[in-house]
């Protein structure tokens, strides 16, 4: 019995130990010194029920956030970002001229405008937009992938035979902030456990 009861009091010292060790890491966090003016800012807010949002400000990028979960064991923490999706919309409209094949088209979200030039892979075969639309057999494939220079894209299409597809891009969401998935508290500054990149200062 003395056993057990020693057991549970372990359990709830742990519980209490981390959950005032999330409580003491909520907050907001920015990098280099807040006193030093400096075009190029990233800051890190942890919220209280384990969401964060990273912003960063750029001369040359603009301005740009990402978002996700993080959570802690005692003074480590880990940080897991959500992809955003480049896809904005995906219209369907039914065209049952085209053979079982879907034509698929893109369009910018600044500008409205159809984009032409850019390339799509679908079932390991590369399709080129050169009129603004390219049809394409998905066969039994639910899923293309848009080629962009250093990354690909991908799209996921709930009809894949005699469709249309109207796939608005949103450019703005590839913009990513390269984080680090596991910082060390240390006072009130955050540390990437591997030693390089961004050392994060309680700014409040």
């Amino acid at each position: 019995m003395h056993q057990s009861k020693t057991q549970y009091l372990l359990i709830f010292v742990i519980m209490f130990v981390s959950c005032t060790a999330s409580h003491m890491l909520v907050g907001k966090y920015c990098d280099g010194d807040k006193k030093v003016a400096n075009p190029d800012k990233t800051i890190i807010i942890l919220n209280s029920d384990k969401t964060f949002i990273v912003k960063s400000w750029s001369d040359l990028a603009g301005k740009f956030t990402s978002q996700g979960n993080w959570r802690n064991v005692n003074d480590t923490v880990f940080f897991y970002i959500k992809e955003k999706q480049i896809a904005d919309t995906i219209i369907y409209q039914q065209n049952s001229n085209l053979g079982g094949k879907v034509r698929v088209k893109l369009i910018d979200a600044s500008t409205k405008a159809f984009i032409s030039g850019i390339k799509i892979i679908v079932n390991g075969n590369l399709y080129a937009l050169e009129r603004g639309f390219v049809d394409v057999d998905f066969r039994d494939s639910n899923q293309l992938f848009i080629d962009l220079l250093r990354t690909q894209a991908k799209v996921i299409i709930q009809e894949n035979k005699n469709i249309e597809i109207d796939i608005t891009l949103n450019f703005d969401n590839l913009k990513t902030i390269k984080l680090d998935s596991l910082y060390k508290l240390s006072g009130n500054k955050l540390r990437p456990l591997n030693g390089e990149g961004i050392i994060f200062n309680r700014c409040r």
